[in-house]
């Protein structure tokens, strides 16, 4: 004859107590620890969220361009794609058949108004103009420096109007009839070199700049 099975006991386990007092014993210990430094964890606080604002005020303030744009001369709708190159200190533009326009003979000289010829994406050749600002003298390696003229012109870059200062120069051999220099980029602009043409000569609008 089978016995029957004993009830079984329900018995705390000794581990579970010691694991409950244990859990606790450390919330009490962070929860003192949170109240005794709470001024300190809030200014932590504060400090990382001004930081994470003035990184997005500061990212949102550059616009990323890439190592090739376009450029819009305002006056005469005109388009260029310009080479970006951050180690150039003004932008340069492929210029021939300098003239000065209106009275006056000899060398060019600052203050003359002046047009020229520069490439368009097609090969052909623009007129542009503009007005002597100053004078830079270029380096040839090889060769006798050579006094050329800078003129500033009214563009359009990035979709960002601006008024600035370019070197005119033979470019006839290079792949780009423009550089963009550091006078154009340090108006707010950061260069991604694996990119290009993000702007696609887009202006808002054809008026020059203020």
């Amino acid at each position: 004859m089978m016995e029957p099975e004993s009830e079984a006991v329900n018995r705390p386990c000794p581990y579970q107590d010691a694991s409950h007092a244990i859990s606790q014993r450390t919330k009490s210990r962070v929860g003192r620890w949170m109240t005794r430094n709470s001024v300190s964890l809030r200014v932590a606080g504060a400090i990382l969220l001004l930081a994470a604002g003035w990184g997005n005020a500061a990212m949102g303030e550059k616009r990323i361009v890439g190592g090739a744009e376009w450029v819009v001369f305002l006056a005469s709708g005109h388009r260029v794609l310009a080479k970006v190159d951050t180690g150039a200190d003004t932008s340069s533009l492929d210029a021939a058949g300098i003239q000065r326009i209106g009275e006056g003979t000899g060398e060019l000289k600052k203050g003359d108004l002046i047009r020229f010829l520069t490439r368009s994406p097609e090969g052909q050749r623009r007129e542009l103009q503009g007005r002597i600002v100053r004078f830079a003298r270029i380096k040839r390696k090889g060769a006798p420096s050579k006094r050329r003229p800078i003129v500033e012109m009214d563009i359009c870059f990035a979709g960002q109007k601006l008024k600035t200062e370019i070197t005119l120069e033979d470019r006839h051999n290079f792949k780009f009839p423009m550089l963009v220099g550091r006078n154009v980029l340090k108006e707010g602009f950061v260069v991604d070199v694996s990119r290009k043409e993000l702007s696609k000569g887009i202006c808002p609008s054809q008026q020059p700049a203020q």
